[in-house]
């Protein structure tokens, strides 16, 4: 007989050991999770709740595991109740899958249901997401991997609307060819490139989530305008998660690619390409491991991953990941 119910305290190796279970049958995906790991990341949260935390077990062999949250309200001070998140359930193989899946994902829906949520993403929104952000793959938790077809299947059979899909690119930065073209030259030497000595949180929610990950920032001023106004025309922002972890047992260094954009008024100059240059020169100059740079990027964003491209970045087809939204 199959029962759920919410997370305990003695729950952490049960948790840990389902997700590496899982990560064996998706390769290349999951990022190792160990009890420490679970523990620092989501129990530590203060965003974390219990009851949204629900695990399934077969007398008593567990089975999987399902979370559901919320996102951030306007002002990023608080969460918002009306919107909630429901993360792919977790589970490994087993005979009776789809049951497991169905009863797991009711669960979740009644909990968000119980705190007024009538509109329920799956994975996360842009930015938004307070959990798992590094734990699937480098970058944000935004959706389910194609790949993961019962789960796929199951949330299209529930009523869920497909949205838009998300692309992983990467890059491994030893086979980064920096750009040695005069425009680039020039462009790095008629702006600033700056190094953020430190990242600086703008919101109660950026601190608390962002507290487990070392972030980098990059801005570029143009010295005619911005001494006057204080605003970069251009800026990127890296980060890594903060791991238990050794280095030297990773094949390359993981960074996710969060943002990279250039003001509207001085596009198409290459200033794109130049703070790209300048980001893996840093990085490379710092780490002498291989470095690898991931980046998520919504279907619907030609033009970044078109730059992306332009970079030497390769799109990992098989970890393209499908949006869902239902509202009840």
């Amino acid at each position: 007989m199959l029962t759920l119910r919410p997370f305990r305290n003695t729950d952490s190796r049960i948790v840990s050991e389902l997700w590496q279970r899982k990560s064996q049958e998706l390769p290349g995906f999951f990022t190792p999770m160990s009890v420490e790991m679970f523990e620092r990341h989501i129990l530590d949260n203060v965003l974390f709740d219990r009851e949204g935390f629900l695990l399934l077990f077969e007398g008593d062999l567990p089975v999987g595991f399902i979370h559901a949250s919320f996102p951030p309200n306007e002002d990023w001070d608080d969460r918002r109740f009306d919107v909630g998140i429901i993360y792919p359930p977790v589970v490994p193989a087993f005979p009776q899958l789809q049951e497991a899946l169905d009863l797991l994902v009711t669960g979740a829906e009644r909990y968000l249901l119980s705190r007024g949520a009538a509109i329920w993403f799956v994975g996360g929104t842009a930015n938004a997401s307070p959990f798992y952000n590094g734990l699937y793959g480098p970058c944000s938790a935004e959706g389910v991997l194609q790949r993961d077809k019962a789960v796929v299947e199951l949330f299209c059979r529930r009523g869920y609307k497909k949205g838009l899909s998300s692309r992983l690119y990467r890059i491994l930065l030893d086979h980064y060819l920096n750009p040695v073209e005069p425009r680039v030259r020039e462009i790095k030497r008629k702006f600033k490139f700056q190094r953020m000595p430190h990242w600086t949180p703008v919101s109660w929610w950026d601190a608390n989530c962002g507290r487990q990950f070392n972030v980098m920032e990059w801005n570029v001023f143009d010295p005619q305008t911005g001494a006057a106004t204080g605003r970069p025309i251009a800026g990127a922002v890296i980060y890594r998660m903060l791991t238990d972890i050794n280095d030297n047992d990773l094949n390359a260094i993981p960074f996710a690619l969060s943002f990279i954009g250039v003001d509207n008024a001085y596009l198409r100059r290459g200033i794109g390409t130049a703070l790209f240059s300048r980001l893996g020169d840093d990085l490379l100059s710092e780490i002498i491991l291989p470095i690898e740079i991931h980046s998520l990027v919504s279907e619907d964003n030609e033009r970044l991953s078109h730059f992306l491209l332009s970079q030497g970045f390769k799109e990992v087809s098989e970890n393209r990941l499908l949006s869902f939204l239902k509202r009840v």
